[in-house]
């Protein structure tokens, strides 16, 4: 049996990283577990930004100031969806 392709794994792990997520933000009606839920959510998202970023937008052969620029927009999401977590976990 031939295996699969790296782009083919790596769509599938993105699938898994999805389902992981969705999976994650339906449970949590307390706010302590809302807001865990939420750092969970993030951290799938930072993974499939990784994934994104190594496979499909080959940041490691862009030139140094270019990776940087994609790796630094690749972790905004992340970063904003922890940010609203914390924040209704304070503010809650």
């Amino acid at each position: 049996m031939k295996r699969p392709d790296p782009a083919t794994l790596t769509w599938l792990a993105l699938l898994a990283l999805t389902l992981a997520g969705v999976a994650a933000s339906a449970h949590g009606a307390a706010p302590g577990a809302r807001v865990a839920m939420g750092l969970v959510v993030a951290a799938l998202c930072a993974l499939k930004a990784e994934l994104l970023v190594r496979h499909y937008l080959h940041a490691a052969q862009a030139g140094p100031v270019f990776a940087r620029l994609i790796r630094g927009f690749a972790a905004l999401a992340p970063l904003a969806l922890a940010v609203s977590a914390l924040r209704e976990g304070w503010l809650g």
